[in-house]
């Protein structure tokens, strides 16, 4: 079939930048919604109602175990050198880290054994579709949104937050723009990177199509909260 303009345009990007470059390009819509929605503005200025962030507290422990587990064994498909070693311990302490802030909110504001919403089981089902495939590419291209979007909405909260001595989220935005996020996100990227350079043009687009989809479902997420 005869491609578009954008699929063209899309091409020749392909064969000038880095596959994350990219990618973030196509997202870049997608992220400037993020960062104007409600859940992540209330964030900032410290108005999120708490019953919301409780269920979103409640979600997340049931999205994070799924992910611990799918992100070891995205680690393991990994050939075996100091790639491989940095995944592994960049999953160890990222999922420490993001556990011990889980708890430690849901103590302050209590937590009820829920059952995953359809969109987190979406979601879930989603990356575990290629996990399970074995198919490494697209599992990162899957999976690298959730740490890679935190991270920068992260950033992106700690530059508007407007007391952070007083906002009860405070603690959450500094999780995400930890040592362990910015130091351990780059080793996710330069793996897509890699693996991208050496794919075709085909598996260039499936995985961004993932990426782009995974992206998606981190907006719907928030948004089913409220």
């Amino acid at each position: 079939p005869r491609q578009s303009s954008a699929e063209l345009l899309q091409l020749v990007k392909d064969k000038q930048g880095s596959w994350c470059d990219n990618a973030w390009q196509v997202i870049t819509p997608l992220f400037e919604q993020i960062k104007h929605h409600p859940f992540i503005m209330q964030m900032a200025d410290g108005t999120l109602p708490q019953n919301i962030f409780k269920r979103y507290l409640e979600q997340d422990a049931i999205y994070l175990a799924n992910y611990a587990k799918e992100m070891n064994k995205l680690a393991s498909m990994v050939e075996e050198g100091e790639a491989r070693e940095q995944i592994r311990i960049f999953v160890e302490d990222a999922m420490k880290a993001e556990k011990a802030l889980n708890e430690a909110l849901s103590m302050e504001i209590g937590h009820d054994n829920v059952q995953p919403m359809p969109l987190t089981t979406e979601y879930m089902e989603f990356t575990s579709l290629y996990i399970e495939s074995g198919n490494l590419p697209m599992a990162i291209a899957a999976l690298l949104p959730c740490i890679w979007i935190y991270n920068e909405v992260g950033k992106y909260l700690k530059s508007i937050e407007k007391d952070p001595a007083n906002n009860f989220y405070h603690e959450w935005i500094n999780c995400y723009t930890s040592p362990v996020m910015d130091e351990g996100v780059p080793v996710m990227q330069r793996l897509a990177n890699k693996l991208a350079s050496e794919g075709s043009i085909q598996l260039r687009a499936a995985m961004r199509h993932a990426f782009v989809r995974s992206t998606e479902m981190e907006i719907l997420f928030w948004q089913h909260l409220l």
